[in-house]
C-alpha cells in the first residue's frame, strides 16, 4: 500500500496523468470511483482501514483526555498479519502532524517490524533547509528505495508495506505533479523486476484537499469526500478468479468506504476457506463480493455531512427555523470569542451576518 495526503481521484488524474495511465493501461488497476470518506482528516481515513473501527469506537487515546492511553491497544491489521507470518512495514514522512501522534498519544512500542518514525524524526532534526529532499534524492524517492529494500530483504516471506507521503500535497496540491515521474518510474521498476507478480498493489489517498480555494466550491466539496483509491491484483489472481475481478470492477462504480477495504483484508485471511465469505459487519463488504448497487450512506455508516451522494440546495434565510439556528450560531461564536479573547473580542452582529448570507 502507498498513500498520499489530500489527493482526490480527480486531482490524481489531473496531477499524475502518466502514473494514472500506467496504472490503468499497463497494470490493470481498478480505480474505486465511489470510494467515500467516513470522517474528517487522516485518522478518520486510516483507522477504519487498519483497525476496522472509527476513532470514537476505539479506546480513548486523545491527548489531554482522562484515561487516555497509547494507540498500541488498537486492533491493528498488522498484528493479524504478523500472526499469519507476514513481515510488516509502516512509515509516514511528516512527523509534525503524525497520523497517530498529532492528536493521539502515539505508539509506546514499534507497531511493525520496520517502523519509519525514528528515522524521520532524526532526519527532520538535521535536514532543515531542503524539506523535500534527503541529500541528493527527494523524500518520495527515499520512500520508494526503502520499499525496494524491504522486498529484497524478504524475497520469500509474505510482506505488508504501507508508506504514506505528505510533503508534496499536505496543504496544497501545487507540488504534487513532481511525484508523477517518480511514482511512474518506481512502478515500472517494480513491474520489471517481478515484485508485482504476486503482490496486491494499493495506491490511495486519505481524502481530497481540505484547505484549497477549490475546497470552497461544490466541486471541491465532492473531491474532499472522494479520495483516490486503486487496487491492482496480481496477474495470476486475475486469471484464476474472474468472478472476483468482475465483482471488484462492478464495485468500482458503487459506494465503497475504508471499512470495505478492511473487510477485504479479512476476506484474504480466510480466502481458502471452503465456506463463502460473510462480512462481519453490516456496514462493510469485502470488495471481492458484490456491493449492493442501491447501498446508501446510512447503510455504509457514512455521516450525512460526508456523503457525496447528497444534493445541496439553497435555503431561504428568513424562515423561522433558519433564524433560530442562525442566532444560536452567532451566540456560540460570541461566547467563545469572549472566553478566549476578552480584551479584544468584538461581538458578531446577527443582522449583519444574515445580510451576508442573504
Amino acid at each position: 500500500m502507498f498513500g498520499f495526503d489530500s489527493v482526490s481521484r480527480m486531482t490524481f488524474m489531473r496531477c499524475l496523468p502518466k502514473t494514472y495511465s500506467f496504472l490503468i493501461k499497463e497494470l490493470g488497476a481498478v480505480v474505486m470511483k465511489g470510494y467515500n470518506i467516513v470522517g474528517d482528516g487522516t485518522p478518520a481515513a486510516l483507522l477504519p482501514i487498519l483497525t476496522g473501527y472509527t476513532e470514537i469506537e476505539l479506546p480513548e487515546s486523545r491527548r489531554g483526555h482522562a484515561g487516555a492511553e497509547t494507540v498500541d491497544q488498537y486492533p491493528w491489521i498488522w498484528n493479524q498479519l504478523k500472526d499469519n507470518g507476514y513481515v510488516t512495514q509502516w512509515a509516514e514522512d511528516m512527523q509534525s502532524v503524525g497520523t497517530f501522534q498529532y492528536r493521539l498519544k502515539g505508539f509506546r512500542d514499534p507497531p511493525v517490524d520496520h517502523y519509519g518514525r525514528p528515522f524521520y524524526l532524526f532526519a527532520e532534526r538535521i535536514n532543515t533547509l531542503k524539506q523535500l529532499c534527503f541529500g541528493s534524492i527527494t523524500r518520495l524517492q527515499a520512500m520508494f528505495t526503502w520499499i525496494r529494500n524491504f522486498f529484497d530483504m524478504y524475497p520469500h516471506q509474505p510482506k505488508f508495506s504501507y508508506l504514506f507521503h505528505s510533503y508534496y500535497s499536505h496543504n496544497s496540491n501545487d507540488r504534487l505533479p513532481y511525484a508523477d515521474n517518480e511514482l511512474l518510474t518506481f512502478l515500472q521498476m517494480m513491474q520489471a523486476h517481478g515484485y508485482l507478480d504476486d503482490t496486491m498493489l494499493i495506491i490511495m489517498a486519505d481524502h481530497g484537499a481540505r484547505f484549497s480555494a477549490l475546497r470552497r466550491t461544490y466541486q471541491g466539496k465532492l473531491e474532499e469526500r472522494l479520495p483516490f483509491m486503486s487496487i491492482r491484483m496480481p496477474p495470476k489472481f486475475q486469471a484464476q478468479y474472474p468472478t472476483i475481478m468482475k465483482n471488484l470492477r462492478l464495485n468500482s462504480h458503487r459506494l465503497t468506504t475504508p471499512f470495505d477495504l478492511h473487510e477485504t483484508f479479512q476476506h484474504l485471511f480466510q480466502f481458502h476457506a471452503r465456506a463463502p465469505y460473510e462480512s462481519k459487519s453490516n456496514r462493510s463488504f469485502s470488495l471481492f463480493e458484490l456491493v449492493p448497487e442501491n447501498r446508501t450512506c446510512a447503510q455504509a455508516d457514512v455521516d450525512q455531512h460526508w456523503c457525496a451522494c447528497l444534493d445541496w440546495h439553497d435555503i431561504l434565510v428568513n424562515t423561522s427555523i433558519i433564524q433560530q439556528y442562525g442566532r444560536a450560531v452567532v451566540d456560540f461564536l460570541n461566547n467563545n470569542n469572549w472566553v478566549w479573547n476578552k480584551k479584544y473580542a468584538c461581538d458578531l452582529d446577527y443582522s449583519s451576518s444574515m445580510k451576508i448570507l442573504g
